[in-house]
């Protein structure tokens, strides 16, 4: 019985919810399908670093991580997603805006005339503009569907851009 009740203390406190007009949760960690990484699911950590005094403008800055296997080999891409994001909102509905770079790893030794150059390439990369809302719920439990826009050179050191569209589907945790 005391452990039930320690434990049952211990997520009172820890699963804190939004009670407080100031009490802002600073870390997130979640797990985002599709994406920047342009991989299935990919593993995130986000902090917040600021806020308008009436908590309406935030901003943080977010890592992720996500691999994928690649479709013309055995080989895997590895990319590690960073980006800048501005949160307009209250404390539960906010618009999200932001810009990212994703460096991208793989290990492929793919020379067929068929396949893009970027995907030929051990090292590539691509900028991304992210356009969503983020909606957080009770016990700090989010979620967040974002619009992503991404501009990558058609060959490493080109000036040419290939653009493409991708969408974003997040769930996680904040504290």
């Amino acid at each position: 019985m005391r452990g039930f009740l320690f434990i049952l203390t211990f997520l009172t406190f820890t699963l804190n919810v939004n009670c407080q007009e100031n009490d802002i949760p600073k870390n997130s960690l979640f797990i985002e399908a599709l994406g920047n990484t342009e991989s299935y699911l990919s593993l995130n950590y986000e902090r917040f670093f600021s806020s308008s005094e009436n908590n309406v403008l935030r901003w943080n800055f977010r890592v992720g991580y996500g691999f994928q296997r690649m479709r013309y080999d055995t080989s895997y891409h590895h990319s590690i997603a960073t980006e800048f994001n501005m949160l307009i909102g209250n404390q539960m509905h906010f618009a999200e805006i932001g810009i990212g770079f994703v460096p991208t790893f793989n290990n492929s030794s793919l020379t067929s005339v068929g396949i893009a150059e970027f995907e030929k390439s051990n090292y590539y990369y691509h900028y991304t503009l992210r356009f969503g809302y983020k909606l957080i719920a009770e016990g700090n439990i989010f979620m967040k569907f974002s619009v992503i826009p991404t501009l990558r050179p058609v060959t490493p050191g080109s000036s040419s851009l290939f653009y493409n569209t991708s969408f974003g589907f997040s769930l996680g945790y904040s504290w």
